[in-house]
C-alpha cells in the first residue's frame, strides 16, 4: 500500500498520479496528524509513503528520521522540495532514504520499488505535472486567458460537427494537448479515474467517432492520429492566412 499526506487541494492530483503508476492500493491523508496515526499503526502493510514538503517545515521535523525509527522500515518521497532540479528531484528524494536509515538497503529497501519511483519521476515531469506537483496546466501554450478563449471556440466548433457532449470531452482533453502524444491510458484515468478494458473500449469508440466527425468537416483542420501503440495525438491544420 501506498500512503500519502498531501494540501486538501492536490487530493485529486495525488490520485491522478497513482493511478498512472497503475497503484489502486493507496490512501491519501490531509491530516499530518491521521497520517502519521495511521502510518504507525500499519506500517507493515506500507510499501512507501508521498510526503508533501508543504505539510511540514523540514527545520522543525523530518519525516526520514521519524519514520527510520519503525520497525518495519519503508521507503519515503518528499515532493514539492524546491531545492532540487526538476531533473534529478526524484532521484534526491529517494537517496535521502539511505542517507537517513542503513535500513533502506535492507531486504531491497529502496530498490524494491525503483521502478515505480522511475515512473514516479517521469510522470513528475511531464508538461502536464510540472515540476511542483500543485502547478497542473492543461493548456501550457495558451496566455492568460488563452484556455477560456480555446473553451468557447471550441465549443462553437463541436455544436457545427454535430458533437455530442459525452464524446467532446476527449476532443477538449486532447485539443488542450494537440500536437502531443497522449497515451490512452492517460486519457482514461485522467477524465475518469481508471483505466479498466470498459473505459479504453468506451475511449476507442469515441475516438472513432470524432475522427468521422473530423473527416466530415474538413474546413476545421482537426485530426486524430494513432501515434505508436495504444497513443492518440490531435492535430490542428493552420489555415492559410491569405484564404
Amino acid at each position: 500500500m501506498i500512503v500519502a499526506l498531501v494540501k486538501d487541494r492536490n487530493q485529486e492530483i495525488m490520485r491522478r498520479i497513482l493511478f498512472r503508476m497503475g497503484r489502486k492500493d493507496f490512501m491519501i491523508f490531509t491530516v499530518d496528524e491521521d497520517f502519521y496515526c495511521y502510518v504507525k499503526s500499519n506500517c507493515r502493510d506500507v510499501d512507501y509513503a508521498l510526503v508533501d514538503v508543504l505539510c511540514f517545515q523540514m527545520d522543525l521535523f523530518n519525516p526520514y528520521i521519524e519514520f527510520s525509527f519503525q520497525d518495519h522500515y519503508f521507503p519515503i518521497v518528499v515532493f514539492n522540495d524546491p531545492f532540487p532540479d526538476k531533473d534529478t528531484r526524484a532521484a534526491y528524494w529517494i537517496s535521502k532514504n539511505k542517507f537517513y536509515s542503513s535500513r533502506a538497503c535492507k531486504d531491497g529497501g529502496v530498490d524494491l520499488f525503483r521502478y515505480e519511483f522511475l515512473a514516479l519521476e517521469q510522470i513528475l515531469n511531464d508538461p502536464v505535472i510540472n515540476c511542483h506537483v500543485p502547478a497542473i496546466s492543461f493548456c501550457s501554450d495558451c496566455n492568460e486567458n488563452g484556455l477560456e478563449d480555446n473553451q468557447v471556440d471550441l465549443e462553437d466548433t463541436r455544436k457545427k460537427m454535430g458533437i455530442p457532449p459525452s464524446r467532446f470531452c476527449v476532443m477538449k482533453y486532447l485539443f488542450e494537448r494537440k500536437g502531443r502524444k497522449i497515451s490512452g491510458d492517460d486519457i482514461c484515468i485522467d477524465l475518469w479515474n481508471e483505466s479498466s478494458q470498459k473505459r479504453r473500449q468506451v475511449l476507442y469508440t469515441y475516438v472513432y467517432h470524432l475522427r468521422k466527425a473530423f473527416e466530415s468537416h474538413p474546413e476545421f483542420g482537426f485530426s486524430i492520429e494513432h501515434v505508436g501503440k495504444g497513443c492518440y495525438q490531435l492535430n490542428v491544420k493552420q489555415k492559410n492566412a491569405s484564404t
